[in-house]
């Protein structure tokens, strides 16, 4: 697995995990992620670190969805459907 798409997938499955389990621990977040805890530590120093990264990672999600709608070239409903 690739630093990059490790990484990913990290992130993704933690954000899966810390939805139904808020206090899953980096060890439990390495298991759902099917990495190492080292790997782990590798590309988020902590927990903060790495609830940190989810959060921009849902931001910027957000903003791409945002500059895809183009919401000022028409109107919010015909935006969202």
């Amino acid at each position: 697995m690739g630093g990059r798409r490790a990484g990913r997938e990290i992130l993704e499955a933690a954000a899966r995990l810390l939805v139904v389990d808020r206090g899953a621990s980096m060890e439990r977040i390495a298991e759902a992620a099917g990495v190492g805890r080292t790997t782990l530590h590798r590309h988020f120093r902590n927990r903060e670190a790495l609830i940190r990264a989810i959060a921009m990672d849902a931001i910027e999600e957000c903003e791409a969805a945002i500059e895809r709608a183009r919401l000022e070239e028409g109107s919010v409903r015909g935006a969202t459907e």
